[in-house]
């Protein structure tokens, strides 16, 4: 259930089965952009002087430095100290060898809205999406759905499709991140619906965000605490 992490040793820690979700809103990280540059490396500041547009250059420092600033409260190494290398399929993971709690993460972000979330040993999957009302959601469901999610959408009343398309898509998208599979995995060969979810490895839980957006998380194990967290918490 929600609840707070442990912070009575001053790091933050995960019990197993325990997900830390960071929520951060990016406009009110991005003026911070220019301080929260010295803290990212050497690489991830080539990166963000690629970007043509200032707002979006502003926006990937904030999310890498959030990031960075996010482990540190769990390893208690300086954010730029961190590494990271990607899976396979494009997953990141922490390479530090100090990471001696296994920590585990991943991030989603969409619109102005960041979510980090963080385990210990048990890889992670997250999922934020902004919904777009001007796009043909029964298209895509047909096109990337199995048959019964596509139904389930389509019988929806009119008013309520959109909300369903984007609860599937964003549990679907998180199963795949967890798995460490990213779209590599189609996702017509599986389906969220009609399934005990607690009970599915990796669980899947949908999480609550702001109007208009919508969330979903899931865990290699089963959860036991998911506990929400915010970007003041690190500043």
């Amino acid at each position: 259930m929600p609840g707070k992490p442990d912070t009575s040793q001053g790091l933050i820690s995960a019990g197993t089965g325990e997900i830390h979700v960071w929520r951060a809103s990016l406009n009110a990280a991005t003026p911070l952009a220019q301080e929260f540059i010295a803290i990212l490396d050497d690489e991830e500041r080539r990166r963000s002087e690629g970007f043509i547009h200032h707002s979006d250059r502003a926006d990937y420092i904030a999310r890498r430095a959030i990031l960075r600033l996010v482990i540190s409260r769990y390893t208690g190494n300086e954010p730029r100290s961190h590494r990271f290398q990607r899976g396979k399929h494009g997953k990141p993971f922490l390479c530090n060898p100090q990471n001696r709690a296994g920590i585990q993460f991943n991030l989603s972000f969409s619109g102005h809205h960041l979510l980090i979330a963080v385990t210990a040993r048990q890889p992670v999957g997250v999922d934020i999406e902004r919904a777009q009302t001007h796009i043909d959601h029964l298209d895509i469901a047909r096109l990337y759905f199995p048959e019964e999610e596509y139904e389930y959408i389509r019988q929806q009343p009119p008013p309520q499709q959109t909300a369903a398309f984007y609860r599937i898509w964003t549990m679907k998208e998180a199963y795949v991140k967890a798995l460490g599979q990213g779209m590599s995995l189609d996702l017509k060969k599986f389906t969220v619906l009609n399934a005990d979810r607690k009970n599915t490895c990796p669980e899947i839980r949908e999480i609550p965000t702001e109007q208009g957006y919508y969330a979903a998380i899931a865990l290699m194990g089963k959860i036991t605490k998911l506990s929400f967290m915010e970007l003041s918490q690190i500043m």
